[in-house]
């Protein structure tokens, strides 16, 4: 148990780590189906910025 721990927390982040690009693949006959099909990898888009309320924000009331 101690050890499967030790692997899964520390080796293998390390390991992925280390391999950088090389860490992700595709099998040939995927890659090529990726292609002909135009998959590619998901882009982040720019934060939209944030919309304003659709009513105008009034201050609470006064307590008397």
């Amino acid at each position: 148990l101690v050890d499967a721990t030790i692997i899964r927390a520390l080796l293998v982040p390390a390991t992925m780590r280390l391999m950088g690009n090389w860490n992700w693949w595709a099998p040939k006959p995927l890659a090529r189906l990726h292609r002909r099909l135009g998959l590619s990898e998901n882009t982040i888009d720019a934060p939209n910025p944030a919309t304003p309320p659709p009513y105008e924000a009034t201050p609470p009331a006064k307590r008397r």
